[in-house]
């Protein structure tokens, strides 16, 4: 018993991590060549060359891919389960490196450590790899902006942005989930019947439970693959097509949404294919949202983004810091390690200018 509880004490503490504030730093948003509906962001290293971390509000806790750890060599210790839409997932624990983020370093993260490929919907890619998914754990730390038809994601110190204000077109209040859980529910009105779904970016399509919202006739399609946390089925799966839908006040029309129904859950997963038809401002200290609507637009996959530079600077992971004036965090020397050869993408398939190398990085 003595050593149980000694080990557990040893075990990495998951929670919010510690931030160092720098100024906005804009992050590219990219699909990978296995999924074009659902937003990456780009990670350089110092020695283990080229990653994209998923971007995910539906996990509470930030997660690890296994190869990521390996690469770094950072220990694992203690256990950790993550139930998801399909099942229960086992797996430990882990301390990163620090990570720089939009201009901010992060530090301290401790992460849920898997193997996401063979037990979620993040498929390794073959051109980059996965370090993993930041989670509402890290995200939370800041104001949050997600401009999917610009193809960015802007994470801001909270208290260096004017505050979201009631009573401003657009803006619509967020209720926490779970009473006091880090993730996050917005306004979502279905022919009149409103209810309040966890805001998911990790869901493709938005999940609705129709009998809370009083939805008459379900279409069904038979063996419909569905991947999530725990792997992935073969299932029948019910379909509602709505005539009226509105994201907080602004409507969207009609939409075709799945059917989810969980006892003593939510009403269901607001998805990125609504989602991705807003410019979305989340001020989680004062629990309101902005939703500008915007012209949805396939960003470029990472390997288009990577051989077409971009002005926007990648997340950075590097192995040690090192303090400056002001006790702000900088990284130390880059040595990059060198990529595979591939074909060039033209610049002219990608949307953005080109990127300048970060200094002290050769590309």
């Amino acid at each position: 018993m003595i050593a149980l509880l000694l080990l557990g004490a040893c075990a990495f503490r998951l929670g919010p991590p510690a931030v160092s504030y720098g100024p906005d730093a804009p992050m590219p948003l990219v699909h990978t060549s296995v999924d074009t509906r659902r937003w990456y962001l780009p990670m350089d290293s110092e020695d283990h060359g080229s990653w994209v971390w998923f971007v995910d509000t539906g996990y509470t806790y930030s997660a690890c891919d296994d190869d990521l750890i390996g690469a770094v060599s950072a220990p694992t210790r203690g256990r950790t389960a993550v139930r998801g839409e399909i099942g229960r997932v086992d797996g430990t624990k882990a301390a990163l490196p620090s990570l720089l983020l939009g201009g901010h370093t992060v530090t301290g993260l401790a992460c849920q450590v898997r193997d996401l490929d063979g037990t979620s919907s993040i498929k390794d890619p073959g051109e980059v790899r996965v370090a993993g998914v930041i989670g509402m754990d890290v995200l939370r730390r800041f104001r949050v902006t997600i401009d999917p038809a610009a193809g960015v994601l802007h994470l801001r110190d909270p208290s260096a942005v004017p505050p979201l204000r009631r009573g401003v077109p657009g803006v619509t209040r967020v209720r926490r989930a779970a009473l006091l859980g880090p993730r996050f529910r917005l306004p979502l009105t279905l022919d009149g019947v409103r209810r309040w779904p966890v805001v998911d970016t990790g869901a493709s399509t938005t999940h609705v439970d129709g009998a809370r919202y009083h939805i008459d006739g379900t279409s069904f399609e038979t063996d419909v693959r569905v991947s999530g946390t725990g792997g992935a089925v073969v299932r029948s799966q019910g379909f509602h097509r709505v005539a009226k839908v509105a994201v907080g006040a602004l409507s969207v029309g009609s939409a075709t949404l799945t059917d989810r129904h969980r006892p003593f859950g939510t009403a269901g997963l607001l998805g990125v294919d609504l989602l991705s038809q807003f410019s979305q401002d989340y001020d989680f200290r004062r629990g309101r949202a902005r939703l500008t609507p915007g012209t949805p637009r396939p960003l470029p996959t990472w390997r288009v983004w990577d051989g077409a530079e971009d002005s926007m600077a990648p997340a950075w992971l590097f192995d040690t810091i090192q303090p400056r004036p002001g006790g702000s965090l900088a990284p130390g020397p880059i040595h990059r390690a060198p990529r595979p050869q591939r074909a060039e993408a033209p610049h002219s398939a990608h949307p953005h200018p080109r990127r300048s190398p970060r200094p002290g990085a050769p590309r």
